[in-house]
């Protein structure tokens, strides 16, 4: 390739970023890589537009099947991010502070048209993404929240204004949040993503234990949070 292969992008990256290659060192130990690793596995589990195809399952060998297969997806999803930010810089290549890395990889070591093909696939899945998480952020809300609490009589019409009411919500809210930027992506995602895996419990034991009750599970997410 025109970067000189994995060996040459490793060979430089351990001459010129040293600490790239180290196992851990401030913040990032390997408790911390271990928990965020374990966050991250059981929190995506449980994002809305996951949680509902498992919840899909046709019969309990494809629910096991899905929850064996889904670690290694994981693995493939996240490993070649990190990756591609180490590779980035035994290259030496520059990225702003908040910039995505794959442009300016793709910008200076493939052809023009590739590097759009790629850009362009990823905004298709991103926007894939974002589309179910607030299809299924307002099916919660329609089913979970406004039917059983506000109006248990809704009909289907009244129902689906209520679910594109609260897309616009969801997405506009989303929108102005992102603004004010709290901290770095990956504090933002890492918050996100330990949010994410404290529901894992609860949905695991309302699912196996028959005594689970909602005051329960409420406490329960409430107690998670101190």
């Amino acid at each position: 390739t025109s970067a000189g292969g994995l060996d040459t992008v490793s060979t430089s990256l351990a001459d010129t970023k040293p600490e790239f290659l180290a196992l851990g060192g401030g913040l990032y130990s390997p408790q911390w890589m271990i928990s965020t690793a374990v966050t991250i596995a059981f929190g995506v589990t449980m994002f809305p537009q996951i949680n509902q195809r498992f919840f899909v399952a046709k019969d309990a060998r494809v629910l096991k099947r899905s929850f064996a297969l889904w670690p290694i997806l994981v693995v493939l999803l996240f490993v070649p991010a990190f990756l591609l930010g180490t590779w980035a810089a035994g290259l030496g290549v520059s990225v702003p502070e908040g910039s995505n890395v794959v442009p300016v990889l793709l910008n200076a070591y493939t052809p023009g048209w590739f590097a759009a093909l790629v850009v362009a696939g990823a905004m298709a899945a991103m926007m894939s993404s974002s589309d179910s998480m607030l299809l299924s952020g307002s099916s919660y809300l329609t089913r979970d929240l406004y039917r059983p609490f506000v109006n248990p009589d809704a009909s289907e019409e009244r129902e689906a204004w209520v679910a594109r009411l609260g897309v616009a919500v969801f997405a506009l809210g989303t929108f102005v949040v992102s603004l004010f930027r709290p901290g770095t992506l990956i504090t933002v995602g890492d918050t996100a993503f330990g949010g994410f895996a404290q529901l894992t419990l609860p949905v695991m034991v309302a699912l196996y234990w028959p005594k689970t009750t909602r005051q329960g599970i409420l406490a329960g997410i409430a107690g998670s949070q101190l």
